[in-house]
């Protein structure tokens, strides 16, 4: 309660200034402050209140990031943050950290796809591929660390955390295409993306012999196959129909290969 009632008397004196740079370098020393003391409540065997340090100051960096940042850095900024907040969660065993880079994970990963406005000039090269990379690269690594420490209970996060990664991995490549290409060389391009993506997502999950994963691609492959005979058919050249249906039928074909060989070995024993 001091901390916060002495953080907006520090937000009075910058005249509310919300997107200052003051304000984020306060919200920001306020987090270091109570990172620095928390230790030491720990050492002295007080490991409630050391929680509530922790918790404090975690608070203070994810107030600071949107206070002294802007657009896509927000984003950015929140998806570290999410990734540091529960590496040092698992270390601390502090839930409460744990919770608070969950939040930070919602936000960003909520702004990243529904309110980030990205106006690029190139293709794939640009911020908005550099912000998509940087969500999926704390998205694994939260993932690896979730799954490591071996939790059943926690086996759902893991989940939804490798849902995430795909949809955003396919956010991102579908929004370069709708900037490269139009009309129905756009429509085809889509069509190839997904059926590619979902034919290397079907051979990740034979390799890994996950079944979670092969159960993915064949849902953005059943996707795929709706948008093929209930659109493609009717609205792309000749060309370009023949060329869907051939790598589809490619990758069916390849995909019940695979399961009837085995070669994998993920038919059960």
């Amino acid at each position: 309660m001091n901390a916060a009632t002495y953080f907006f008397e520090v937000w009075e004196l910058f005249n509310h200034a919300g997107q200052s740079r003051q304000a984020a370098i306060a919200s920001a020393a306020f987090g270091c402050i109570y990172f620095l003391i928390a230790p030491q409540l720990a050492r002295l065997e007080l490991a409630v209140t050391a929680q509530v340090h922790w918790t404090i100051g975690a608070s203070f960096l994810i107030v600071a990031v949107p206070l002294g940042l802007d657009a896509p850095w927000i984003t950015i900024g929140w998806f570290i943050e999410a990734a540091a907040l529960i590496a040092v969660s698992r270390r601390t065993q502090n839930e409460y950290l744990k919770g608070l880079g969950t939040i930070a994970l919602v936000l960003g990963t909520f702004r990243l796809i529904a309110l980030d406005d990205f106006k690029v000039e190139r293709l794939v090269f640009n911020v908005r591929m550099m912000t998509f990379a940087v969500a999926v690269a704390s998205l694994v690594y939260i993932g690896r660390k979730v799954a490591a420490a071996g939790r059943k209970e926690e086996r759902p996060a893991v989940a939804i955390v490798i849902v995430t990664i795909n949809i955003l991995a396919l956010v991102a490549l579908n929004r370069e295409i709708t900037d490269a290409f139009r009309g129905i060389v756009r429509d085809f391009a889509y069509s190839a993306l997904w059926m590619s993506y979902g034919a290397g997502l079907m051979f990740v999950g034979f390799w890994m012999t996950s079944r979670f994963l092969r159960w993915q691609a064949l849902i953005l492959i059943a996707i795929t196959i709706c948008k093929v005979f209930l659109y493609d058919i009717s609205s792309l050249d000749r060309g370009y129909r023949i060329l869907s249906l051939i790598a589809l039928g490619l990758i069916l074909l390849a995909t019940s290969f695979l399961y009837q060989r085995d070669w994998f070995k993920v038919k059960e024993p």
